[in-house]
């Protein structure tokens, strides 16, 4: 209404300066009733502008900041150092060594010779597997037991692999609690807390399930490093610099962005980005220099750019963040 009140006001504000010699008056009927269509087409086009006005607000209501924040130029923020001198891959090493011993009861084969090989489970995936020494099975001890070393921070299971293969099968994926207190593996994938001896799993059963070669080829055991907070902005960006230190091995990088969750506490690969490998410059046709963006999408969530491999004479790197 008021957009259409201010129009009228301006018509009649000008109509003694249009009429001629002041003859006519802004009362006669005629020009009432011309005002009157005026006003009732303008009425029609108020409810005309509301609704735009109204289906606008809704669509500003659903950006979100940083939605916005793309309509118009980003102000630039200063990068920060966020590691610096980075060796080796963000990942969990493979477990050491167990110890085995063949021990009383159980059911493997008298005399047949049993591998045996353990990894390391965290909530990103698996290591590599460790192979114990092989035993053989008497007539009287038919369980291998296997005693791993306590695990770092961040492992919550055991992937235990046991029979005559040269690289032996799955045979249970059983808790670190459960290994602490002691545990008897009586069938595959399956165990029990009686009767086990503290800190040792002890197989009873030969392994039918995926050898660990093909199981944990690759080490997927990620250990992200805290990531930086892009509250307020869509991109974290991160400006990799790969350092040498000679040419005896070719310099490679691999990285894999990652944006945490905040209700679980997990980062989270990102699917559209998968690990990326950096290509350096320097043979004919490469020019990709050292130093390189990353960009990470995380909405206001955590970032982080895990390494998952390094490999080069002396190579080394530093990372810096800036949101954007």
């Amino acid at each position: 209404m008021a957009f259409h009140n201010t129009i009228l006001e301006a018509i009649r504000d000008r109509l003694p300066a249009v009429l001629v010699g002041g003859k006519l008056d802004v009362a006669d009927s005629v020009l009432a009733g011309y005002l009157d269509q005026v006003e009732a087409q303008l009425t029609t086009l108020d409810g005309r502008v509301d609704g735009v006005e109204g289906k606008l607000d809704t669509i500003i209501g659903g950006l979100n900041v940083t939605d916005r924040e793309d309509a118009v130029l980003a102000t630039p923020v200063a990068p920060a150092v966020w590691r610096t001198a980075v060796v080796a891959a963000d990942l969990l090493a493979a477990p050491t060594a167990p110890t085995t011993a063949i021990a009383a009861g159980g059911s493997l084969t008298d005399g047949q010779t049993y591998k045996s090989k353990i990894l390391y489970i965290n909530a990103y995936g698996r290591t590599t597997s460790t192979a114990g020494t092989d035993r053989a099975a008497t007539a009287v001890n038919k369980t291998l037991r296997i005693t791993p070393a306590v695990p770092p921070a961040g492992v919550t299971h055991f992937g235990v692999y046991v029979s005559t293969d040269v690289d032996p099968k799955h045979v249970c994926r059983i808790a670190v609690a459960d290994v602490a207190a002691g545990c008897v593996v009586t069938a595959v994938d399956t165990y029990t807390l009686v009767g086990g001896t503290p800190g040792s799993i002890d197989v009873q059963v030969t392994g039918t399930g995926l050898q660990s070669a093909t199981a944990a080829a690759q080490n997927t055991a990620l250990v992200p490093v805290a990531g930086v907070d892009s509250a307020g902005k869509r991109y974290v960006d991160f400006f990799v610099k790969a350092i040498r230190t000679g040419d005896s091995v070719a310099l490679s990088v691999l990285l894999l962005p990652l944006v945490k969750d905040s209700r679980d506490g997990v980062y989270y690969m990102d699917a559209t980005a998968f690990p990326l490998t950096l290509s350096f410059g320097g043979t004919s046709g490469s020019y990709n220099p050292l130093v390189q963006l990353v960009r990470v999408e995380a909405r206001g969530r955590l970032a982080s750019l895990a390494v998952l491999a390094i490999a080069g004479t002396g190579a080394s790197l530093d990372i810096d963040w800036s949101p954007s």
